[in-house]
């Protein structure tokens, strides 16, 4: 029981309904009840990515999926700056990052996540044929590549030939870059 001139304050009460007897001076009493309601428990649900196309590049990314909670969500990377959209471009791989979620009742939920990294290629000139003579057009290169993500297709320079082999042919003397 609680007794005061100008009325009570109970907070942190949990959900349910609440019965409320008021008394005066004279033993009068008055009932009522009072019910709490529950907000919805807010969830960040998951967090689709996008995984960097090569080690080192700044274009993986990350969306952000919530459900529950009241109001309008808002989204943050770190916990300071929230922001209405969902997505955020420009990240890295094996970086730890961590994605907030807040509703109009200013509920945070967080959830850790790392983008993948794409597999390295590795590259290797495996052979080096020289020209046989001065002026003749028959050395060669062949390279193996491997690791990456689907069919490697290799570039020599100059010319600019590229093909899925590795094996180029026909060259002249030059500096190349493959």
């Amino acid at each position: 029981t609680i007794s005061s001139d100008k009325g009570a304050v109970f907070d942190s009460l949990s959900a349910g309904r609440y019965p409320i007897r008021v008394f005066d001076d004279n033993g009068c009493e008055a009932f009522d009840s009072i019910q709490v309601d529950a907000h919805p428990q807010l969830f960040l649900d998951s967090i689709s990515t996008k995984s960097p196309s090569c080690p080192g590049k700044l274009d993986g990314a990350a969306t952000i999926h919530a459900r529950g909670g009241s109001g309008v969500w808002t989204y943050s990377m770190d916990s300071l700056f929230f922001r209405a959209p969902n997505t955020y471009p420009n990240l890295e791989s094996e970086k730890p990052y961590k994605a907030y979620v807040k509703d109009g009742n200013s509920c945070i939920v967080s959830k850790a996540f790392m983008l993948t990294s794409p597999v390295k290629i590795d590259l290797e000139v495996t052979k080096l044929v020289p020209l046989t003579c001065f002026g003749a057009l028959d050395g060669a290169i062949e390279a193996t590549g491997a690791g990456g993500s689907g069919t490697l297709t290799y570039t020599l320079t100059p010319p600019n030939l590229s093909n899925q082999t590795g094996v180029f042919a026909g060259l002249a003397v030059n500096i190349y870059t493959l």
